[in-house]
């Protein structure tokens, strides 16, 4: 993640790498999920469309914060990571990058000690086993 003044900028998921998930209604041991590009663009589109932009909470927790504002989100193509910040070239294109401006000093400071290290999306998606 990325931090200049008060904006942070971070991908939100990666194309083909794999995320450890829970046991759920669904799988009932820890287990893997990963996402195509094509996938990824498609939950981009439903973020949006169901006006996700400015929901925004601490680890899932549920509990919506203030002052915190989407000001960026795109999927990297062979454009763009040509004008991103250096640590993230390294990223495969198809990735999901998100910006946001943190006007709520607590969860500022939280970036800056470290105690907020990613960003992420929640949703509830169906299983498809490859």
């Amino acid at each position: 993640m990325y931090m200049m003044e008060n904006y942070i900028l971070g991908p939100v998921i990666i194309p083909n790498k794999k995320i450890l998930r829970a046991p759920n209604s669904k799988v009932d041991d820890y287990h893997y999920v990963l996402f195509s590009s094509k996938t990824i663009k498609n939950i981009r589109e439903k973020f949006h469309n169901d006006k996700m932009d400015n929901k925004i909470n601490i680890n899932h927790k549920g509990e919506l914060l203030k002052d915190v504002f989407l000001t960026k989100s795109f999927i990297l193509d062979k454009v763009n990571i040509k004008t991103i910040h250096d640590e993230f070239k390294v990223l495969p294109l198809g990735t999901w990058m998100i910006e946001y401006r943190v006007d709520n000093q607590e969860v500022w400071q939280m970036i800056k000690d470290k105690k907020i290290n990613g960003l992420s999306i929640e949703g509830i998606f169906d299983y498809e086993e490859i």
